[in-house]
């Protein structure tokens, strides 16, 4: 996986490939990352300090820039790369009007400003489903995810390398039995095996151990 970039064009259908590109990550226990709902969420250097932000709001004043702050707050911390364009994009915008008892018709206001100025874009998929988010936004989520990647894949290679060492690793000599030992177990089972009752039949292959009868036990 490559490293991602800031992207000022994107290709069509960019939905499709954050989805194939960034598999969800998984711990060394199988489950999910738990994602902080700002986790997503930076400001970048330089933010509204270009002349196409300035002339913004030298146009249309700071309350669509507050907007497009609250958006990108909601965008982290749901999908962490925008919100879903239809009703989870009205229930965000009837939130900020209920929260900053700004009427509807004048956060839609905003909303296309914020779309023409470009400082908002929509994405899609091959399936036609759409997210509204900002470039900034999408750079961030990509590179967290990668970050992610990175350290998923670092946990498995060290896991592997650990499982590797281990079995390649020779045991300890005192660990392995002297012929000696095995000649002494071996007696000491035998020995054993005639406690109870057992011995070898000298007219068997001397494989199967036959129990002694009563008289043989005390004729012994």
């Amino acid at each position: 996986m490559d490293k991602p970039e800031i992207k000022t064009i994107l290709p069509e259908h960019y939905l499709d490939y954050l989805k194939e590109t960034y598999k969800p990550p998984k711990t060394a226990a199988g489950q999910d990352y738990l994602n902080n709902p700002l986790t997503y969420f930076t400001f970048e250097q330089g933010f509204l300090s270009t002349d196409n932000e300035l002339d913004f709001i030298c146009k249309y004043g700071f309350a669509p820039i507050g907007l497009l702050v609250s958006l990108r707050v909601n965008m982290s911390s749901g999908l962490g790369y925008g919100i879903k364009v239809g009703r989870p994009l009205n229930k965000v915008l009837n939130g900020i009007s209920l929260d900053t008892d700004i009427p509807m018709t004048t956060l839609n206001e905003y909303y296309e400003q914020l779309l023409s100025a470009g400082f908002l874009i929509i994405i899609d998929d091959s399936e036609g489903n759409q997210v509204v988010t900002t470039l900034n936004q999408l750079y961030n989520w990509e590179l967290k995810e990668y970050t992610k990647w990175c350290n998923a894949e670092k946990q498995r290679k060290s896991r592997k390398n650990k499982k590797n060492k281990a079995e390649e690793a020779p045991l300890p000599e005192e660990w392995l039995p002297s012929a000696e030992d095995v000649v002494e177990l071996a007696v000491t089972e035998a020995e054993a095996l005639e406690q109870l009752g057992y011995a070898f039949d000298s007219d068997s292959d001397g494989t199967e151990p036959t129990p002694f009868s009563n008289d043989e036990i005390f004729n012994f």
